[in-house]
C-alpha cells in the first residue's frame, strides 16, 4: 500500500519549490522586462552653453582643443542657446533652424551638417520608422549639437605645441556647396592664426561618410598639432535596460573588443580609458543602431579613447580616437582621413565593410553574445530564408525545422530513452510501493531494473543538454536581428519585434475596448500566441515520463502556466519560434516514441517465437535419443502422464495440486514429490498401485 500520510518534510519541500518557481518568474521578468528609464522633462534646459561641447567652455579632455578667440578675419564664434527636445520634435526643428547647415541628400539617410563647428549632427534613417505605422516619423539617429540630448560626430585638431588656436565647436566654417550627395562632396574651410583648415565630406557608401582633415601652416613659426575624430552624446541616454544586449560605448583596439555600459561611463567619478592601437574602431551602439568612427588606414597608430563625465550636472559620453602628433614647419601641410558609420546594424553590411576596409570584428557591434559562432550563422540563414520566402515569420519556422533535422539523431536517442522510461514507470511505481520506507532499497531495485531492461535515464538528458546552446543562440539571434524589427507575419501578428497585440482581457479584440498599459501587470494581458505556446508546452510534457515524486510532478505541471505568463510580454517573433519548436518537438517525440514502443514489442514477439521453436527442436532430439537413454526418455514422457500419489507419501495432495496450478499459470515447474516406493516402481517398470487419486 502507498503511504497515505505525507511527510511534513515533503510538505515543506513543496512550498519551497513553489516559492522558488515564483522567484524564478519574478527574476526573469526583472532581467528580460524593460527597465524604466527617466527621461528629461519637456521644456527643461541645460544651464549655460556647456552641453553641446566641453570644448566650448574651455574644459579639455583627451580630444578637445583649447577654446580660442579668433584672430584671423572671417573666423567667427557663434553662440547658440541649448534647446530642449519637445515631445513632437519641435525643439529639434528649432535647434536645426538656429544654425546654418549643409543638407545631406541620400536614398538611405537625410539630414545636415552644422556649419557651426563643422559637425555631423543631423542624421535620419529614411528606411526605418519609429513605429510599425509607415506614416510615423523616421528614426532620428544623430541629434543637433545645440539640443539638450545632443548626439553628433566631430573631428578637428588639438594644439600640442606652439601659440596658435585651433577650431572649436563654436567656430563658423565656410563651404563650397550647400548639398552633400553621392556625386557631390563638400569642403569646409576655416582660417585661424595663420593656419588654414579644410574639412572634406564624402558619401562613401551606404550609411558611410568619409571625412578628410587637412591643415596648412602659413605662419612663420612651427606648430605641433594632433588630429582627432569622435562621436559624442549629451544628456541621459534611454536604453532597453536588458542584459541580453549591450548598449553603450563599443570598439576594437589592441586585438580585442571593448565594451562600456552607459551606467559605468556616467558614474560619479566618471571614466576615461585610453588604449594605444594599430587601427581599430570605436563608437556608441544601441540595440539596432550604431555610430562609429575609424581611421581609413587601419595600419595607422592611434589612441582610442572612451570617456564619461558630468559637466554642469549634465552627463557627457564620448568615444573616438586621435592620431599621433604632426610637426608643421612654416609652409608644411598635414592630412588624415577617417570613416564615419551611422546607421542600422545589418550583419551583411557590417561584414562587407569589415572586409572592404579591414575593420576587425566590426560585425561584433551586433551583440551576438557567448554563442557568436552559432548566433551569427543563424542570423545569416534567417536573412537568406527571408529573401527567399518574403516573410520573416516563415523564415523563422523554416530555420526551426532545419535545426530540428540537424539534431534529429540526438532527439532519436533522447526520445527512445524516454519511451523506455515510460514503459518502466509502472514497475518503478511498484518498487516504490513495495519499499515505501527504504529509499536505498528502492534505488537499488530501480537500478537493477534499468540494467536488466537496458534503459538509461541519463540518455534522455544528455542530448538535450547539447542542444541548449543552440536554443539560446537562436533566441539571441531573434532578439538582436534588426531584420525582425517591424516585420509582419500573418493575421494579427503585424510586428514580430513587439509583443502579441491581442489580449485575453478583451477576449482578443472581441470586446470593444482597449486594455491600458498595466505596467508590471501586463503579464496578465496574455495574447493568443502565448496561449498557443502554453498549450503546446503542456501537450509536450504529457508525452514525457512523469516524475515519480508527486511534488515534482506538480511543479512540472505548473511550468507551462509560468512560461505562458512569462512569454506574454516577449516579442512575438520569439514566442513564434518557441511555439514552432514545441509543435515540431511534439510531433517528433510522438512519432519516435511510438516507433520505439512498436519496435520493443516486435523484439519481444521475436524472442517468444524463437523460444517456442527451440522447445520443439528439443522434443525432436528426445525422440531420436539412442537406446541407451531410453529410460530417461521414458521418464520424461511419464512426467506428462497422470501421477498416482501413494498413500504413504509425506506430501499432501493439495500441495501437488498447487504445483500443477502454478505450472499452468506459467510459473517455473517444481519437482513432484512422491514416496520412495512409487519411485522405485516407476523406474523398474512395476505397476502403479495405491490409494491415492489421480492429478
Amino acid at each position: 500500500m502507498l503511504n497515505q500520510h505525507r511527510n511534513p518534510d515533503e510538505q515543506r519541500n513543496l512550498f519551497i519549490a513553489l516559492a522558488l518557481t515564483a522567484v524564478v518568474f519574478f527574476v526573469w521578468q526583472a532581467f528580460f522586462g524593460p527597465e524604466p528609464q527617466p527621461t528629461p522633462e519637456p521644456g527643461t534646459e541645460v544651464a549655460g552653453d556647456a552641453a553641446p561641447s566641453a570644448a566650448a567652455d574651455g574644459q579639455s579632455d583627451a580630444f578637445e582643443p583649447t577654446v580660442a578667440t579668433p584672430t584671423e578675419e572671417g573666423a567667427t564664434l557663434v553662440s547658440t542657446g541649448v534647446v530642449a527636445y519637445g515631445e513632437n520634435g519641435e525643439g529639434r526643428v528649432t535647434a536645426l533652424d538656429a544654425t546654418p547647415r549643409i543638407t545631406i541628400d541620400d536614398p538611405l539617410i537625410e539630414g545636415s551638417i552644422n556649419l557651426v563647428g563643422g559637425l555631423i549632427d543631423d542624421v535620419t534613417l529614411t528606411q526605418f520608422h519609429e513605429t510599425i505605422d509607415k506614416t510615423s516619423p523616421n528614426v532620428q539617429l544623430l541629434q543637433p549639437s545645440n539640443l539638450n540630448n545632443a548626439y553628433y560626430v566631430e573631428s578637428g585638431w588639438q594644439r600640442r605645441a606652439g601659440t596658435v588656436e585651433t577650431p572649436t565647436a563654436k567656430h563658423l566654417w565656410s563651404t563650397d556647396s550647400t548639398s552633400l550627395t553621392r556625386d557631390n562632396p563638400v569642403t569646409l574651410s576655416l582660417s585661424l592664426d595663420g593656419l588654414t583648415y579644410q574639412r572634406r565630406f564624402e558619401l562613401r557608401d551606404e550609411y558611410l561618410i568619409q571625412v578628410t582633415e587637412s591643415v596648412t601652416n602659413a605662419s612663420t613659426a612651427s606648430q605641433t598639432l594632433r588630429p582627432f575624430v569622435r562621436s559624442k552624446r549629451v544628456g541621459l541616454v534611454e536604453t532597453q535596460g536588458n542584459w541580453l544586449v549591450h548598449e553603450g560605448a563599443i570598439g576594437y583596439a589592441k586585438d580585442r573588443l571593448h565594451e562600456y555600459e552607459y551606467k559605468k561611463l556616467a558614474g560619479a567619478e566618471g571614466l576615461t580609458e585610453s588604449l594605444d592601437s594599430t587601427g581599430g574602431w570605436i563608437g556608441f551602439t544601441d540595440k539596432f543602431w550604431l555610430t562609429s568612427v575609424m581611421p581609413l588606414d587601419q595600419e595607422s597608430a592611434v589612441s582610442i579613447v572612451t570617456q564619461g563625465r558630468v559637466v554642469n550636472n549634465v552627463q557627457e559620453y564620448s568615444s573616438g580616437y586621435s592620431y599621433g602628433d604632426f610637426l608643421l614647419d612654416p609652409g608644411a601641410s598635414a592630412e588624415v582621413t577617417s570613416l564615419i558609420f551611422a546607421g542600422p546594424k545589418q550583419v551583411t553590411r557590417l561584414d562587407d565593410y569589415s572586409e572592404q576596409f579591414g575593420l576587425k570584428q566590426f560585425d561584433k557591434a551586433i551583440d551576438y553574445g557567448w554563442f557568436y559562432y552559432l548566433t551569427k550563422p543563424f542570423a545569416k540563414a534567417l536573412i537568406i530564408l527571408e529573401n527567399l520566402t518574403g516573410n520573416f515569420g516563415i523564415a523563422l519556422i523554416l530555420l526551426t525545422i532545419a535545426v530540428k533535422i540537424l539534431f534529429f539523431p540526438l532527439a532519436w536517442r533522447s526520445y527512445v530513452s524516454m519511451a523506455a522510461m515510460r514503459r518502466l514507470a509502472p514497475r518503478i511505481a511498484e518498487i516504490r510501493e513495495k519499499y515505501p520506507e527504504d529509499r536505498a532499497k528502492v534505488s537499488q531495485e530501480t537500478m537493477e531494473l534499468y540494467k536488466k531492461e537496458g534503459a538509461n535515464p541519463v540518455a534522455g538528458c544528455l542530448p538535450m543538454l547539447l542542444q541548449i546552446p543552440v536554443f539560446f543562440a537562436l533566441y539571441k539571434t531573434l532578439f538582436v536581428t534588426i531584420e525582425m524589427r517591424h516585420a509582419p507575419f500573418y493575421g494579427w501578428l503585424t510586428d514580430l519585434s513587439a509583443p502579441d497585440p491581442t489580449t485575453v482581457l478583451n477576449l482578443f479584440g472581441l470586446l470593444p475596448y482597449t486594455v491600458p498599459d498595466l505596467g508590471f501587470l501586463n503579464i496578465l494581458s496574455i495574447g493568443l500566441l502565448p496561449l498557443i505556446m502554453g498549450v503546446s508546452m503542456w501537450a509536450q510534457q504529457k508525452l514525457n515520463p512523469p516524475p515519480a515524486d508527486p511534488q515534482q510532478a506538480m511543479i512540472f505541471n505548473l511550468l507551462p502556466i509560468v512560461f505562458t505568463f512569462m512569454l506574454s510580454t516577449f516579442p512575438a517573433g520569439l514566442v513564434l519560434y518557441w511555439t514552432s519548436n514545441n509543435i515540431l518537438t511534439l510531433g517528433q517525440q510522438w512519432t519516435i516514441m511510438r516507433y520505439a514502443d512498436a519496435h520493443k514489442r516486435a523484439e519481444r514477439d521475436a524472442r517468444r517465437k524463437t523460444k517456442g521453436k527451440g522447445k520443439k527442436a528439443d522434443a525432436s532430439d528426445d525422440d531420436a535419443a539412442p537406446a541407451a537413454d531410453a529410460n530417461v526418455a521414458n521418464d520424461d514422457a511419464e512426467a506428462s502422464e497422470p501421477v498416482v500419489i501413494e498413500a504413504t507419501d509425506e506430501v499432501a495432495a493439495s500441495e501437488v495440486v498447487g504445483e500443477a496450478t502454478a505450472e499452468t499459470e506459467g510459473e517455473a515447474p517444481k519437482a513432484t514429490v512422491s514416496s520412495a516406493a512409487s519411485s522405485k516402481q516407476r523406474r523398474s517398470g512395476g505397476s502403479r498401485k495405491g490409494k491415492g487419486r489421480k492429478r
